[in-house]
């Protein structure tokens, strides 16, 4: 019971640090200050919990956790919290503060979703399940969320084609301005890239230890790192505006549509993906 317990209470802090990324990954391409104290507000009740377990760690065992690897991971997360805090508190760079923290959590991923540091088999094993259960989840998401994004897109070119045809009809009214429909199409795209990337270090995690270093030869794993890469450059060339909209709109067409390849035919060639199609 405390074993379920314990494991309830680091995914609820993976969770609140799920929702400090986003935040902190937000403002950094959006420059919102509001989101950013937000962020910033969640890193601190993250870094309370994580204080908390780590001097309930050394009460118990009396001892630091520094003597093996995966205990060093615990202490090197409560490390880079507390450094991401005095940075964001004097006004570092969004985006030193947005990798600080990225890095954070994947230690923290690894340590929480480590079926060693269980006594029983059943709890290892179900706390397997649920990474399985979260990374899919998450995956199925940053889909969903790509395909809105598309949709708006889609709109945005019809809308951009009454406006040159100057087709002031009742469907051009019923529709939002080219300028909102661009917006929507960028945050969807943002929010799903950050899903997916989440998804995927959930993911790994599952991998390594279920299946080991083959997952990096994995078919699925590659084209889905792929189309993350492809929707990150999509979001940079965006945020630099270097590019016209309409050329990045129908270039994330295009990328939904690899997505969509990845997702429906890539699973397929996977040696581990077959299991949940």
């Amino acid at each position: 019971m405390h074993e379920v317990i314990t494991v309830r209470l680091h995914e609820m802090v993976l969770i609140i640090y799920m929702i400090c990324l986003g935040c902190y990954f937000y403002d950094f391409i959006q420059k919102n200050y509001k989101v950013r104290k937000f962020g910033y507000y969640t890193l601190g009740i993250v870094w309370i919990f994580q204080t908390i377990f780590l001097c309930m760690y050394i009460i118990t065992t009396k001892q630091f956790p520094i003597l093996t690897l995966f205990e060093g991971f615990y202490f090197y997360t409560w490390m880079i919290i507390t450094v991401s805090l005095i940075l964001n508190y004097f006004k570092s760079t969004d985006l030193t503060v947005f990798i600080i923290n990225l890095i954070g959590f994947v230690f923290s991923v690894i340590h929480t979703f480590r079926p060693e540091q269980y006594d029983t088999d059943n709890t290892a094993a179900k706390l397997m399940n649920e990474l399985l259960f979260i990374h899919i989840s998450l995956a199925i998401l940053s889909y969903v969320l790509f395909a809105l994004s598309t949709s708006y897109a889609v709109l945005y070119l019809i809308q951009r084609k009454n406006l040159k045809e100057k087709k002031f009809d009742q469907k051009f009214f019923r529709m939002d301005s080219i300028e909102q429909l661009e917006q929507n199409v960028f945050r969807f795209s943002l929010i799903g890239f950050l899903v997916l990337l989440i998804s995927l270090i959930l993911g790994v995690q599952w991998g390594l230890i279920i299946i080991g270093s083959e997952i990096w030869y994995d078919w699925k794993v590659i084209g889905s790192l792929f189309v993350l890469v492809l929707y990150g450059i999509y979001l940079f060339l965006r945020v630099r505006k270097t590019i016209n909209s309409k050329t990045l709109v129908i270039a994330n067409i295009m990328i939904f549509l690899v997505c969509m390849i990845n997702y429906l035919i890539v699973s397929k060639y996977s040696g581990f993906h077959q299991w949940f199609n």
